[in-house]
């Protein structure tokens, strides 16, 4: 939206931040966005099937607790 607003005549753009709104400013933040992106989901969804799949396997079992079954 900034790149097609830097275009459009008429919207004055201060210099320094017209520079950040070419080709070059959108890949340098596209970059470490995607990146972060893919590891903190990576991250998170690990953890969401850890939880609701895995953490029972961590309860210790109480064999009195079998017996009683």
């Amino acid at each position: 939206m900034g790149m097609l607003l830097k275009s459009t005549a008429g919207f004055e753009v201060a210099p320094g931040i017209a520079q950040a709104l070419g080709m070059r400013g959108f890949i340098a933040n596209l970059v470490p966005v995607t990146i972060g992106n893919i590891i903190g989901g990576s991250v998170m969804a690990g953890l969401i099937y850890w939880f609701v799949y895995l953490r029972h396997l961590l309860k210790i079992r109480n064999p009195a607790d079998e017996d009683a079954e």
